[in-house]
């Protein structure tokens, strides 16, 4: 089903990067390199972020081990 602005906020790339505690370049990077959370692209330089999508991502990156990582 889509998302809707009613059940989900749309964040900027600052915030969507503040909200994970890390910086523009950091989440820009990983935008780069396809690790980071899922986005919208509006435009060449217009990229948003469902707040869905960063819980999701930030879930998904939850370890009780650093060994899960190497798994």
């Amino acid at each position: 089903m889509p998302r809707t602005l009613e059940d989900d906020k749309l964040l900027t790339a600052k915030q969507a990067a503040a909200l994970m505690a890390m910086t523009t370049n950091g989440l820009s990077q990983q935008r780069f390199n396809g690790t980071g959370p899922q986005f919208v692209r509006f435009g060449v330089h217009t990229i948003r972020y469902w707040q869905s999508d960063i819980q999701t991502w930030l879930n998904g990156r939850i370890r009780t081990c650093t060994l899960e990582d190497h798994k």
